[in-house]
């Protein structure tokens, strides 16, 4: 089928569209088994850093992202499943590309030319965002289904990403999370917020 590219703003400037053919080379097929290995026990959303990172460059806003870096998309996965069995089945697809588990409820693959963090939540408003500008998703099988979706924000991130506004969500206890701050620093520095 012909994919119509979308990539400008709508009319009142909230929403961009992001095609199947935008995301990292090779990562179909593997977003394809992820999906199916959920199933229908949860939906799949790619979300934060690979989105702000996309609608940027679709924004020509000029940024220096780190040098030789693999491509890192994020997998929020909402279920009420347990964790660790949603990551055997993924990892029953996979299991030579096991990255390991950095958290709990988090699992790493690693590919050839990216790699992918799957977490699970129970709910996509419920899960901990620290910014505005990371809190962009799309939901994975709207988007192979159709070969594009809309791309949008749990905290309005478009506004403060059209205007480089680096902004903590509301409720977010950022001093209790020292990492995060440091993320807050690097947001700053390589893609020029204030």
């Amino acid at each position: 089928p012909t994919t119509v590219r979308a990539s400008k703003f709508s009319l009142r400037g909230l929403f961009m569209i992001v095609r199947v053919d935008d995301l990292p080379s090779g990562s179909v097929s593997v977003l394809k088994k992820i999906v199916d290995a959920v199933g229908n026990d949860g939906n799949v959303y790619i979300y934060g850093g690979w989105l702000r990172d996309y609608l940027m460059r679709e924004m020509g806003k000029e940024f220096a992202p780190p040098i030789n870096e693999m491509e890192d998309l994020d997998l929020l996965i909402v279920s009420d499943q347990d964790p660790f069995d949603l990551f055997v089945r993924i990892y029953q697809e996979f299991p030579e590309d096991l990255g390991g588990l950095p958290h709990p409820s988090t699992l790493r693959l690693f590919f050839e030319k990216f790699k992918i963090d799957l977490t699970v939540t129970k709910s996509l408003r419920g899960r901990v965002y620290d910014f505005t500008v990371n809190t962009f998703y799309v939901p994975v099988a709207d988007l192979l289904r159709h070969e594009r979706a809309t791309i949008r924000s749990v905290h309005q991130g478009l506004s403060d990403l059209k205007r480089r506004v680096l902004r903590v969500v509301e409720g977010f206890p950022l001093k209790d999370y020292p990492h995060h701050t440091l993320r807050g620093l690097r947001l700053i520095a390589v893609y020029g917020f204030t």
